[in-house]
């Protein structure tokens, strides 16, 4: 009797630490749920859909300040084109982000996707800004359907990883 009372009881200490440490792991945890995506998507409704998911965190977890696109050039002569981005964690301890911005083409009043680029950001430090380029290493026929392309931030992850203290 006496062994099923205290296996009773380490349960019940089991659950309710668990449900602890998820209430407290939530609570200071602005984190943005998304579901993990295809690379090709079938229609405009999910890139809305991601898009207004990541407008909760921009400003919020993340600040992400889009620049210009465009063309350079390294030692070697290589050209190439990049978007580049400015990314500021806002929180109080280190981050990591997956952040995803869309290329929009606009004819007649319609946009259309042209494709998505997708970054991580590792261990980014709190308040600090690193510069990131978008949508380099790509083809010169895309390129070239980037020239006129309007860019938007259209998800954001959050990325959380467990680090018990002393393990940096």
């Amino acid at each position: 009797m006496k062994n099923k009372a205290l296996i009773i009881i380490i349960l019940i200490v089991i659950v309710v630490g668990v449900a602890i440490f998820f209430l407290i792991n939530n609570s200071s945890n602005k984190t943005v749920n998304t579901t993990q995506k295809e690379e090709s998507y079938e229609g405009q409704n999910n890139i809305e859909t991601l898009e207004k998911v990541a407008k909760e965190s921009l400003g919020q977890i993340v600040d992400v300040k889009i620049g210009e696109y465009e063309e350079i050039q390294d030692e070697s002569g290589f050209r190439n084109t990049v978007l580049k981005t400015t990314i500021t964690n806002l929180q109080e301890m280190p981050q990591s982000f997956n952040i995803e911005i869309a290329a929009f083409k606009n004819e007649d009043g319609k946009e259309e996707l042209i494709r998505t680029d997708t970054k991580s950001i590792d261990n980014i430090e709190p308040k600090q800004e690193l510069e990131v380029n978008f949508f380099d290493n790509i083809t010169l026929t895309e390129q070239e359907k980037l020239k006129n392309a309007s860019f938007r931030v259209v998800n954001i992850e959050n990325i959380w990883f467990m680090v018990e203290e002393g393990q940096q």
